[in-house]
């Protein structure tokens, strides 16, 4: 019982943050976000993509894991994305 009321709130927290979200976020494409730390043109940027990665909601709904599994990435790359996430007050929310 204990475990299920812990990922009973787990998952209330989940959907707070959901639902803090305004809903043009969600499925803004992340190239039309102009100060989005990751240029367009870069190898990166295509690792991200076929990671499914293309819209703002799929970045939040991903894991910092994944963004430090993408080749030529790394803990850099991630520490720009989440000073970008933290300067627009998003956070990963799995």
């Amino acid at each position: 019982i204990l475990k299920t009321k812990r990922e009973i709130a787990r998952l209330q927290e989940k959907l707070a943050k959901l639902e803090s979200l305004p809903e043009f976020y969600e499925e803004r494409p992340l190239r039309d976000i102009d100060d989005f730390p990751i240029k367009t043109s870069s190898t990166f940027w295509i690792e991200l993509n076929n990671k499914g990665i293309f819209t703002l909601g799929d970045l939040l709904h991903s894991k910092p894991e994944t963004i430090l599994s993408i080749p030529w990435g790394g803990k850099a790359t991630l520490r720009k994305i989440n000073e970008w996430m933290n300067k627009h007050n998003f956070i990963f929310i799995d």
